[in-house]
């Protein structure tokens, strides 16, 4: 299995794709190795979390996966998809490492699925700060609200909902407009 495993360069916010909600997260700290929190192997989600250095192989196993990109504002023409880049930018590879290494020694707190979770803990390594607020869980409620308006709109071809959960719709594709969208208008039209 070596051999098919990629390679990412030291310090990367990696991220495997497990379902179509769900990113797992984690920094490349070695050769072949990535560090990552999770909650305990019970299952339970709100648990305390566990720091761990597994293999590549073992992170992405199956999954489609990728590298979180940072400095991306959501103007940007990108091919991520949503919930897999940021404005913010990161630090020194250095610094990134040490977080991740620190982490691993002392914790990074209880596991909460939401405000406490992989991302947070691999947007911490990369910036130093805690998270804000969830895009993983925003780029989910964007695909719910694009999935609904299709439904709205009376689209009912498994293509079109799967194009939604996947990202590659969004509700204004289905006539609607989202409340950034709304207000650019009416600072750019106003009447």
């Amino acid at each position: 299995m070596e051999e098919n495993v990629p390679k990412f360069a030291l310090g990367d916010h990696v991220f495997a794709m497990q379902s179509i909600s769900h990113l797992h997260h984690g920094i490349v700290d070695g050769e072949n190795t990535v560090t990552h929190f999770t909650s305990h192997l019970d299952g339970n989600c709100d648990s305390n979390g566990l720091v761990q250095q597994i293999p590549v192989g073992d992170f992405i196993k199956d999954y489609p996966f990728g590298v979180y990109k940072y400095g991306v504002s959501d103007d940007a023409d990108n091919l991520q998809w949503p919930g897999t880049y940021c404005a913010q930018e990161c630090e020194s590879e250095d610094k990134v490492l040490e977080r991740a290494s620190e982490c691993l020694t002392s914790g990074f707190g209880e596991y909460q699925i939401l405000g406490n979770n992989c991302e947070d803990f691999a947007y911490y390594c990369k910036t130093g700060q805690r998270q804000q607020s969830n895009a993983q869980l925003q780029a989910t409620m964007t695909r719910v609200a694009a999935t609904r308006s299709a439904l709205e709109a009376g689209h009912k071809s498994p293509v079109v909902l799967a194009g939604c959960l996947f990202g590659v719709f969004s509700a204004n594709d289905f006539g609607k407009t989202t409340d950034k969208e709304s207000s650019h208008k009416e600072k750019n039209n106003p009447e």
